[in-house]
């Protein structure tokens, strides 16, 4: 079953996923309003269940700052996870949409906290 919000765009951002057993760096290459695939080396993914988060330094962010998102690993592959994001609001929110439909003139708005307030 497809668990995708809105479509996916290809990326290659550095991420690190935060689950109950530590935390895992990897590289998501797919981004999407709604989550991201990270591919990791395996055994890696096989330990990634449940709820996690994510941090990630999302693309148009001007002043660098990282943003960690709650996610569920709603896919395991042998090359990486899936991940679901839950509970994103907000200025983040907007960022990711205007990142993902490639509106960098939205995304430079919401970075310079023009956009509408939260």
């Amino acid at each position: 079953m497809e668990h995708r919000c809105g479509p996916r765009k290809p990326v290659d951002l550095e991420v690190v996923i935060h689950s109950r057993t530590g935390a895992v760096r990897g590289r998501a290459v797919e981004l999407s309003e709604g989550g991201m695939f990270v591919v990791l080396s395996p055994p890696t993914s096989a330990q990634l269940s449940g709820a996690v988060e994510v941090t990630v330094t999302l693309p148009g962010n001007v002043n660098g700052a990282s943003h960690r998102l709650p996610a569920l690993v709603v896919q395991v592959q042998p090359n990486g996870v899936g991940l679901m994001f839950i509970r994103v609001e907000g200025k983040v929110a907007r960022l990711l949409a205007a990142v993902t439909k490639s509106e960098i003139l939205a995304v430079a708005a919401v970075v310079a906290g023009t956009a509408a307030a939260e």
